[in-house]
């Protein structure tokens, strides 16, 4: 087993939208990996990542194609393992589905589009069944559904 050291960094805790991170006691996605960044990765980003393990993503269904794209080739470079998935990091993605779709121009929902990062790369998922959001309330879930 590879040795490492426990810092601030090994457990990555981001989302894609601003509230969601800030209720996270997170980042942004965009701003942890660098997404909308133009110029090339810097040596001190990548050390910034040299102890990180595990990288959270909440509100994932506000991901693209193109965001799924980008965060696997992104963090290849990060953590210089250019031959492995997702820089051979391990990924939780959270989200709902059901609840928002990316945003953007003709940009549609990961599962609807040919996404090898994020259809083939996923090894477990938890399929939440029921109306949870609604529990106290199920008269309203069955309006909004």
């Amino acid at each position: 087993m590879e040795d490492y050291k426990f810092t601030s960094r090994t457990i990555v805790v981001t989302a894609m939208t601003g509230v969601a991170a800030t209720l996270l006691l997170g980042e942004t996605t965009h701003s942890a990996l660098y997404l909308n960044q133009k110029k090339p990765i810097e040596p001190e980003q990548v050390f910034v990542w040299k102890e990180t393990r595990l990288l959270i993503i909440d509100e994932i269904s506000f991901a693209s194609k193109e965001d799924f794209v980008l965060i696997h080739q992104l963090l290849q470079t990060l953590k210089q393992k250019l031959q492995a998935a997702y820089g051979g990091i391990h990924i939780i993605f959270a989200g709902d589905f059901r609840q928002l779709e990316p945003v953007g121009e003709n940009k549609k929902p990961v599962y609807k589009e040919n996404c090898p990062e994020f259809k083939d790369w996923t090894n477990c998922f938890i399929k939440l069944k029921g109306m949870h959001r609604f529990k106290d309330d199920p008269e309203h879930g069955k309006r909004i559904l």
